[in-house]
């Protein structure tokens, strides 16, 4: 029954995780196209179609602007015009949010660890290795990194980490994202980790 009970609390955590972003989701867009619906009605007049599809035209023709809006910004975003402040924003979202960022790599499947505002490591520590993520430049001389509690990203410890001292694998967000949802099982960290004992 406990076990029954933990599940479903997992469940439950893990539905209002999702259903949160979804809800802002909702009342940004229906605040946008109140927004937009002036504009909208008069594209339509302007073209005569604010009659094509009755009263759901304004709405229609909201959308369609408000996708533009969202495909301009995202191309932006990655033509490098504004990509510090997107990146900046990113990751005060996750700060806040930070359910979004396992979200994201595991619906979008994005395995390209420099485009993300983290970078996943699996750092040496005596015989075995930690999962734990970069969160400055790998430039630099000390890394400030972040060890996560798994299954979630909101816990954890920060530590700062000499570089040239280290010994550590750069692993895919994907795969760290996988890892931590999985208590360790999946994400092909094993393969990776077999790929560094020396042959």
């Amino acid at each position: 029954m406990s076990v029954f009970g933990k599940t479903t609390q997992s469940v439950v955590v893990g539905g209002l995780f999702l259903l949160i972003p979804l809800v802002i989701l909702i009342i940004v867009a229906k605040h946008a196209l109140g927004l937009l619906a002036p504009l909208g009605e008069n594209i339509g007049n302007v073209f005569g179609i604010s009659t094509l599809f009755g009263k759901a035209t304004v709405t229609i023709i909201c959308l369609v602007i408000l996708l533009l809006f969202c495909y301009l910004a995202g191309l932006m975003l990655k033509l490098g015009f504004v990509s510090n402040w997107g990146s900046k924003v990113e990751e005060k979202i996750y700060l806040f949010m930070p359910q979004l960022q396992i979200m994201k790599y595991k619906l979008t499947g994005e395995s390209d660890f420099i485009k993300s505002a983290w970078t996943p490591i699996l750092l040496k520590d005596d015989c075995h290795y930690d999962l734990v993520f970069v969160t400055n430049s790998m430039d630099e001389p000390i890394l400030s990194i972040y060890i996560a509690g798994a299954p979630r990203l909101d816990s954890g410890e920060v530590r700062y980490l000499i570089k040239a001292e280290a010994e550590y694998h750069v692993i895919t967000m994907k795969q760290a994202m996988d890892a931590i949802m999985s208590f360790g099982k999946e994400g092909g960290i094993h393969e990776e980790l077999k790929n560094l004992i020396p042959k």
